[in-house]
């Protein structure tokens, strides 16, 4: 566990308190947002440098193809409060959680780094757009 007191090798249950759709450091990133990916709603821009979108070069299939890439981190203590899906779609209408686990890394700071792929290589879409969803 990662508090005193906690159960070892379980997570533990910290609840979101605030209202899910405010944005007090008026950053663009909403409350719930920024407690899911363990940042701060009263400090503008922190929670910029912890999603990142790519292209990226894998070995999938018997083939190296380039696939749309999110890489976010993830608030330890926030995962039985808040859940974080990433998306994608090919006409942002309809979303699908349609993406390939590459790796998690855990984070000194009670987070954990996460990195997803598309399911399919960029080439074999016209477009592809990706987002990160919190929900409670």
């Amino acid at each position: 566990s990662a508090v005193q007191d906690g159960a070892p090798g379980q997570p533990t249950d910290s609840g979101f308190t605030g209202t899910a759709s405010d944005d007090l450091d008026q950053d663009g990133f909403n409350a719930l947002m920024e407690y899911a990916l363990g940042r701060s709603d009263a400090t503008p821009g922190d929670s910029n440098s912890v999603i990142r979108i790519s292209c990226q070069n894998f070995f999938a299939g018997g083939n190296f193809d380039d696939y749309l890439v999110i890489t976010f981190n993830r608030n330890l203590l926030a995962q039985n409060a808040v859940s974080l899906v990433p998306e994608i779609s090919s006409d942002l209408v309809d979303w699908a959680e349609n993406l390939v686990l590459v790796s998690e890394t855990l984070n000194p700071d009670l987070t954990s780094t996460l990195q997803y792929r598309s399911a399919v290589p960029v080439t074999d879409e016209e477009r592809q757009f990706i987002r990160l969803k919190a929900f409670q």
